[in-house]
């Protein structure tokens, strides 16, 4: 099933004056839950939906440990998380601590895997 997208206005913030430009912006079709992939993965494996619930649940709890730990977590081909932060600056170098940083977030980087399975992907167009 291909995945729909619709044509969305965007100003170039650098021209705030200028016309806005048409981009496509992927339109979402609801979630997938995590209790959702635990049945799916029991549905097509021997392994139960609650053991891999367990399981699920006990890696998310361990990957924001390892990231507070400051690591980047490698899940093979699939990808990796990494932490990152938003701050503010400072004239001085040694004026620079752990108060500057305003906010945190983690982003994730596919691996070969993932990418290598979501190139080929088809879209449509969302008719009105």
């Amino acid at each position: 099933m291909p995945v729909k997208f619709k044509p969305t206005p965007k100003k170039n913030p650098l021209q705030p004056g200028s016309t806005p430009k048409f981009y496509p912006t992927i339109v979402t079709d609801g979630e997938f839950t995590l209790k959702q992939l635990a049945k799916r993965v029991s549905d097509t494996s021997s392994f139960s939906e609650g053991d891999l619930l367990g399981l699920l649940r006990t890696i998310l709890k361990i990957i924001p440990e390892e990231l507070a730990s400051g690591k980047i977590v490698r899940l093979g081909d699939l990808g990796s998380f990494r932490i990152t932060v938003k701050g503010e600056g400072s004239e001085e170098e040694k004026k620079v601590t752990s108060s500057n940083i305003k906010s945190t977030g983690v982003i994730f980087s596919p691996g070969k895997d993932l990418k290598d399975a979501i190139s080929n992907i088809k879209f449509e167009k969302l008719s009105k």
